[in-house]
């Protein structure tokens, strides 16, 4: 859909679509001057890794779509994950402090620029100063 999406708005010569766990393949990964993961944290285990290492790889802007902290938003995801298991997939959500999150961002030189919430999604976006590239 990205690389439907991509042409038809004609900047596919723009961007590079990887697939795969980006985690596993983050070592032949570039940087880039946008990176965003739209409801992607929220599905991978290890928030360290996946954070940590995608934000390393934004030089100017990093945006994250996940659950908001709080009890509701951790008893949806349970039913959620109650209900993968009495269908027997081995499909997990996955509840990661926001706090942590931000710390990670942080460690990577990243700031907070703007930040929405709706009932159940936090909407962060985090900048990087000018001249701080990333490591």
């Amino acid at each position: 859909m990205a690389r439907h999406e991509a042409r038809r708005a004609n900047i596919l010569d723009r961007i590079e679509l990887v697939e795969g766990d980006f985690v596993r393949r983050a070592g032949e990964i570039d940087a880039a001057d946008i990176v965003t993961l739209d409801r992607v944290v929220c599905c991978y285990p290890d928030a360290d890794s996946l954070v940590g290492l995608s934000a390393a790889r934004a030089r100017r802007l990093y945006g994250l779509v996940l659950p908001r902290d709080g009890l509701l938003v951790k008893l949806g995801l349970w039913l959620i994950n109650a209900g993968f298991h009495f269908r027997r997939s081995a499909y997990r959500t996955y509840a990661h402090s926001n706090s942590k999150v931000d710390q990670l961002a942080a460690a990577n030189g990243l700031h907070i620029l703007s930040e929405r919430r709706t009932f159940f999604w936090r909407i962060v976006v985090f900048d990087r100063p000018a001249g701080s590239d990333p490591a």
